[in-house]
């Protein structure tokens, strides 16, 4: 059975202690289905959303040691 993204999302996000990571991925999430999967976003839905996905990566490689 998969875990549930609000599960997992909510999960990584109080390990980290970053509790934007919230607002992250949720950005992420809806670019990848409504933008990705649903096609029904436009250009400035996705601009509207780099800066926290951009965000969510920096993070990531930082965790991972690649800034």
């Amino acid at each position: 059975m998969a875990m549930n993204h609000h599960l997992l999302r909510n999960g990584i996000a109080k390990t980290l202690g970053v509790k934007e990571f919230i607002l992250w991925w949720d950005s992420a999430y809806k670019l990848h289905v409504d933008g990705f999967h649903e096609a029904k976003l436009g250009s400035e839905d996705v601009k509207e959303r780099y800066e926290y996905i951009e965000n969510m990566v920096n993070l990531a490689k930082k965790i991972i040691g690649k800034t």
